[in-house]
């Protein structure tokens, strides 16, 4: 349940762990039918769209992990090595510590 995704050379595991049900699937990136495609947008052929799917499903949690390969500087380690995860209504900053958004490289 990990999909590659890659850019330029550099490649980029997502993992999924939950739900048990979900798997990921490959689409053009392109509007879904039905969906808003405002005119002026460029048409991207080469790109892909990562999708989630859940079957049946109406409400879920979702939880993914995000890391660079070995090769480009990531911690490619078994998922048992990984922190445990903590609901996002759980994060929090210490007081002192001010929230910071990292720009992409």
């Amino acid at each position: 349940r990990t999909a590659w995704l890659t850019q330029d050379g550099k490649r980029l595991a997502v993992r999924l762990r939950e739900p048990a049900g979900a798997r990921w699937s490959v689409l053009p990136a392109e509007p879904l039918p039905g969906a808003p495609n405002p005119s002026g947008q460029r048409a991207m052929a080469d790109a892909k769209r990562l999708a989630l799917v859940l079957d049946n499903t109406t409400s879920a949690s979702v939880v993914a992990t995000l890391a660079l390969d070995a090769q480009h500087g990531g911690p490619m380690r078994p998922m048992a090595e990984f922190e445990p995860l903590r609901p996002l209504r759980q994060w929090a900053l210490a007081q002192d510590e001010p929230a910071q958004v990292a720009a992409p490289e």
